[in-house]
């Protein structure tokens, strides 16, 4: 994978990402400034700027030579985009002399673009399938580009699947088949659940214009939603949340690399300390009977923490409601 896109696309977003956040809470207005312009750089060169911009497609993501150009599975390298378009929103309303209007314009055009090969080419429609946690992070994608670009009937199509993803990907004592079944399961078990807790904050805020989903109706309580099984988001979590922190069960499935309980977070590195921004959201989703946040899960955030590391709370947390 590091001899093409791979690396250099998770690179591009996390820089775009910190540099986005340092510009809008830097309190230094000079700093602020080399930020913006370096987060706004990176944009223009991935994005607009003819000579270097990316087509908008995955095409040829997860090709494998002699046997096939390009795999559906290649959007999985693009799901942590619902935070970079979290990012530029902030980059925008921090600095909008290096992030002007005719750049948000050009990439909103981008991303538009995106969006249709994303839900109407082959490859699109194959990831939309996929029964794992390749499906929750496709509709995830989906509802995040939608909701940037405006598109309404994108993004209610994709909120409508909510029920269906937890319903297929869950089991109602809590536990993910299709990811427990992989060699890295319980990295894939988090993957999964963090793609469930990212589809049901985007489902949670809405459309941003009115769409089917706006407004509280019956998708934007995925947090609460139970098959009649009694499968649900929070069930998988409180599955998770017995082999976390001080007195943890040992991980029982196969985990054939390390999922390190001290380490910093970022795209490219699953740990323990990845559930942090989970249980940050969860302590608020499902508070107390008063309404305050629920302790169980505010503490295990705490206690997922690396020691060196007084935050590893995810830009995305910034912008869209709890």
């Amino acid at each position: 994978m590091s001899l093409y896109d791979h690396d250099r696309l998770i690179n591009m977003s996390t820089a775009v990402i910190a540099l986005s956040s340092a510009t809008f809470f830097s309190p230094d207005p000079t700093a602020a400034k080399s930020y913006a312009s370096t987060a706004s750089r990176l944009l223009r060169v991935w994005f607009l700027d003819a000579d270097t911009r990316m087509n908008p497609s995955l095409k040829y993501g997860h090709f494998i030579p002699g046997v096939t150009n390009g795999s559906h599975g290649a959007m999985i390298d693009t799901h942590s985009w619902g935070e970079l378009l979290d990012a530029v929103t902030l980059l925008r309303a921090a600095a909008p002399d290096a992030w002007t209007d005719a750049d948000d314009s050009a990439l909103r055009s981008w991303f538009k673009d995106y969006l249709v090969w994303l839900t109407t080419s082959e490859l699109g429609i194959g990831e939309r399938n996929a029964t794992n946690n390749h499906g929750c992070w496709y509709d995830a994608q989906v509802l995040a580009v939608a909701r940037f670009v405006g598109d309404h009937a994108s993004y209610d199509a994709a909120a409508a699947r909510g029920p269906t993803r937890v319903s297929v990907e869950v089991l109602p004592n809590g536990t993910e088949p299709a990811e427990l079944a992989r060699t890295k399961s319980w990295s894939y078990s988090q993957f999964a659940l963090d793609a469930l807790f990212h589809m049901a904050t985007l489902v949670s805020a809405g459309s941003g214009g009115g769409g089917a989903a706006e407004g509280g109706g019956g998708q934007s309580s995925l947090w609460a939603y139970r098959t009649s099984e009694g499968a649900s988001i929070r069930g998988a979590l409180d599955w998770q949340l017995q082999f976390l922190g001080v007195g943890a069960k040992k991980w029982p499935y196969p985990q054939i690399e390390p999922f390190e309980s001290n380490c910093t977070t970022s795209m490219t590195v699953q740990c323990v300390s990845s559930y942090y921004s989970i249980l940050k959201r969860a302590a608020t989703v499902w508070p107390t009977p008063t309404g305050g946040p629920n302790e169980t899960y505010a503490r295990k955030a705490l206690g997922v923490l690396p020691n060196n590391a007084s935050s590893s709370a995810s830009p995305y947390d910034l912008l869209l409601p709890s």
